[in-house]
């Protein structure tokens, strides 16, 4: 269906989606044009049809590509994330987030758009059902995050249960507040890079309050 698109080289496909993927978490799927597409892309409208024959139909392709980007980075991630202890399991998160989005951030901000706000278009069955599967996949990551571990660094002064809840608390709190950040601004516009710094300080911080003496030191 796309053997049009994929004749060009590998530099010219990047520069097409990283466009498309910028203006639809920019504008959303209703309020973004084929003109706007073509300009991003630097290539003609007539191309775009070319290429993918319909707006709907390049936008499913973004969401299908991007789903399998991200079913291929949770699935190795998640079996080093097991591993860790409680509190490194997010400094690897927030890494490993950092580095996704300086590698491919017009993919990593589409993302955001589909699935923390309402993306608009058709979904083609293969979509949807690929954008469901990493809704559940990325609430299973999340779950794993707060997964407790019997040989924690965890103090032990203070019942486990105890901590690991005020843990969730104030890191689901930070989530929280990068999700809202996401929903009342323009997501293609926000730079993470101050948040990412101010979460290294967080789990620091959380390091001293919540490991034993000889633990909190540790990276």
């Amino acid at each position: 269906m796309y053997e049009n698109f994929y004749k060009l080289s590998k530099d010219k496909q990047k520069q097409i989606l990283d466009g498309a993927m910028i203006e639809f978490s920019r504008y959303g799927y209703e309020k973004t044009s084929i003109a706007q597409i073509a300009k991003a892309g630097n290539i003609s409208k007539s191309m775009v049809f070319h290429y993918f024959n319909t707006k709907e139909d390049l936008f499913n392709f973004l969401v299908i590509y991007t789903c399998d980007y991200f079913k291929r980075a949770i699935d190795d991630f998640l079996i080093d994330l097991e591993k860790l202890d409680y509190i490194e399991r997010y400094s690897l998160s927030a890494k490993k987030k950092l580095e996704r989005f300086n590698e491919n951030n017009s993919l990593v901000r589409f993302s955001g758009a589909i699935l923390y706000t309402e993306s608009g278009g058709n979904l083609s069955k293969e979509a949807k059902e690929k954008l469901d599967y990493i809704k559940k996949l990325s609430n299973e990551y999340e779950s794993l995050l707060h997964k407790e571990k019997k040989d924690t660094k965890l103090r032990r002064d203070m019942p486990k249960e105890m901590s690991l809840r005020y843990i969730k608390w104030i890191i689901d709190g930070f989530i929280q507040e990068i999700i809202k950040k996401i929903h009342m601004e323009n997501i293609a516009d926000i730079n993470f890079d101050k948040d990412w710094e101010e979460f290294d300080y967080l789990l620091e911080d959380l390091k001293k309050l919540f490991y034993q003496g000889d633990s909190r030191n540790d990276k």
